[in-house]
């Protein structure tokens, strides 16, 4: 009993045990066209279809974060002119320095 005590506060305590979430069942709706490729991919990848289309979503998100974020970049383009009154950088180093 003791044994089965110190392993259960070495996993709550270290975190030794990791906790996976459980899959969602989806039914979804391909044409044919879409399921051939699906059924290739999978096959090429050697992965099970769920697990293709779970890539391709993960994939695609990410490239739409990526260009959310260079699109908040180029909104905040011009934002800082006039912050420095066209100092130099070296005159703003130069005036931390003396301080």
């Amino acid at each position: 009993r003791q044994y089965f005590m110190y392993i259960f506060i070495a996993i709550e305590v270290y975190g030794m045990a990791t906790i996976k979430e459980k899959s969602k069942r989806k039914n979804i709706t391909l044409s044919p066209e879409a399921e051939k490729d699906l059924i290739k991919l999978s096959k090429i990848l050697g992965k099970p279809q769920s697990k293709v289309i779970e890539t391709l979503i993960k994939e695609k998100t990410k490239t739409l974060e990526k260009g959310e974020k260079i699109e908040a970049l180029h909104k905040m383009k011009g934002a800082f002119h006039g912050l420095f009154k066209e100092k130099k950088i070296q005159t703003i180093k130069s005036e931390i320095e003396n301080d």
